[in-house]
């Protein structure tokens, strides 16, 4: 079997897929109340009226409501609201890829008082198109969250069952599978490009806007395969009309659902492709603010509940601090530009 030793650590998309949502505009905005009772003694709270934070802190998502980075975002604020002397007001700002939410970010006052999301787009979308900033040098990391790898899915009436059976029928007959996007040279995307590449044949890829329209395609039999974050997926095996045939990991996922499930690795094709959660914050950004944030982070995701609502999405909990996590940005961003190379014109798609 020929093998490519690439490991990328790709980027999410479909409504909290890395790209899903963002071709929207609409504005979103969630007020979280902070919890009745006192923030637990651990919770890094000063007393000093002139700590921070004095108000609610703006917390910016990308995509539009109902995806993986929503969620998260809102376990963090509601489950883990105990640990932040003040509320995150959830905002959603889908689009131009992500630009307009993570402009936002970058670009405000670096106080504090505005944060958001931060996953793998930050070290992708850079890579993989024109962007307005360079966002893993120009954002600052606050933490990481959470880990998870995607999942290649069929229609459960599909004839293929393993991720080798895909293969072979790709590189028997060039350009007859077809493969659903959540968006263009995303981590919904490359991954089939490059098993098409591993097999030396093409595969015909299919663009959507986002990861439900995906989804819809492969329910109603109009695309044979796509790469999805579990999240997008749980519903639809659940109900037994799509099956994962493989989940690109370094090792399989502790999810009941897809336990069983071999990686890419173990059917002989070295593709790893990991969809990470996180936060950032402007850039220069206060180091009180950050020192708060950083704590709080990590005693939230500590807790039982939060822990429980992000396993729940197919993640599991990851916490690194803001020094590990802008090494983990910019590790990333030297992997996707060797997949990139690698894959060339394979990701121009008319």
């Amino acid at each position: 079997m020929k093998q490519i030793g690439i490991r990328a650590l790709a980027l999410a998309v479909g409504a909290g897929l890395l790209l899903a949502g963002c071709a929207e505009n609409s504005t979103s905005v969630s007020s979280v109340a902070p919890a009745a009772e006192a923030p637990a003694a651990s919770a890094p709270v000063s007393t000093s009226t002139d700590a921070y934070p004095k108000k609610a802190i703006n917390f910016i998502v990308p995509f539009n409501p109902g995806g993986s980075s929503d969620m998260l975002a809102r376990a963090i604020a509601n489950e883990g609201a105990q640990y932040f002397s003040q509320p995150l007001t959830i905002i959603n700002k889908p689009g131009g890829s992500c630009a307009i939410g993570f402009s936002e970010v970058i670009t405000a006052k670096p106080d504090g008082y505005t944060i958001g999301i931060a996953n793998n787009g930050v070290s992708q979308l850079p890579i993989s198109m024109e962007t307005p900033y360079v966002y893993y040098e120009e954002m600052t990391p606050i933490c990481e969250w959470g880990e998870v790898p995607y999942v290649c899915v069929v229609n459960a009436k599909s004839p293929y069952q393993t991720l080798d059976d895909l293969a072979q029928a790709i590189k028997a007959e060039p350009d007859k599978i077809v493969s659903g996007a959540a968006a263009a040279a995303s981590a919904t995307h490359w991954e089939m490009e490059m098993l098409g590449l591993l097999v030396d044949s093409d595969v015909k890829t299919i663009i959507f806007e986002g990861g439900s329209p995906a989804i819809a395609a492969l329910l109603g039999g109009n695309i044979d395969v796509t790469v999805q974050a579990p999240t997008e997926c749980i519903p639809h095996i659940e109900s037994g009309d799509l099956r994962c045939i493989a989940v690109f990991g370094t090792a399989r996922m502790q999810n009941e659902l897809f336990k069983e499930v071999p990686t890419a690795r173990e059917q002989g094709y070295d593709i790893v492709s990991e969809l990470w959660q996180g936060c950032g914050g402007p850039k220069d950004m206060d180091p009180e603010a950050l020192s708060y944030l950083e704590k709080a982070m990590e005693q939230a995701l500590a807790d039982p509940k939060v822990k429980k609502s992000i396993e729940s999405l197919g993640f599991e909990v990851k916490y690194r601090d803001s020094e590990g996590y802008r090494q983990k940005w910019e590790e990333t961003a030297e992997i996707f530009r060797n997949v990139f190379d690698k894959l060339g014109d394979r990701l121009n798609v008319a």
